[in-house]
């Protein structure tokens, strides 16, 4: 019978691929890089205690005041930011709580009295919402088979269910 016919096949590997890196993948780590730098400019105001204290003189009560005003708002918006993720998006929510938080840290370079401190720190990088901290019920794949999953300890369960549901 003869030889069989030959067939060329182009070799598998990395020639034939795009070696191009996905758009999911920017905007993951830009998103990252974001969250990353606003949870350490959060954090900032227990490294900088002395050094205030030193440059200006201000009483660590009321440096404390802002450091607390600021986790206590933390606090109190974080688990209701969804309900704006909701309404009005979640790049809406998230472009407003970095835009307060970058508000928060532009003022505070220039700031020169304890007030202003309370105002930068406390209010406007404490009352940004955290919308990577908040509870939506749409992220439960079975939102809505129970009323408790609308209460809001449900949310501070952070995707793990008690075994009776």
């Amino acid at each position: 019978m003869g030889t069989p016919p030959s067939r060329t096949v182009a070799p598998a590997g990395p020639s034939t691929r795009s070696r191009r890196i996905h758009p999911a993948w920017w905007i993951a780590a830009v998103t990252f890089l974001a969250l990353f730098g606003a949870a350490g400019f959060r954090g900032a105001p227990g490294a900088l205690m002395v050094p205030l204290h030193d440059e200006f003189g201000w009483s660590m009560s009321a440096m404390s005041l802002a450091v607390g005003l600021n986790l206590v708002l933390y606090g109190l918006v974080a688990p209701f930011a969804a309900a704006p993720m909701e309404r009005f998006g979640i790049r809406r929510v998230v472009s407003t709580a970095l835009a307060l938080v970058a508000l928060g840290a532009i003022g505070s370079v220039g700031m020169t009295a304890s007030w202003q401190l309370l105002v930068f720190w406390g209010l406007l990088i404490g009352g940004a919402p955290d919308p990577w901290r908040s509870c939506s019920p749409r992220r439960s794949p079975t939102a809505g088979s129970s009323p408790s999953e609308d209460s809001s300890w449900a949310c501070s369960l952070r995707g793990r269910r008690p075994a009776n549901w």
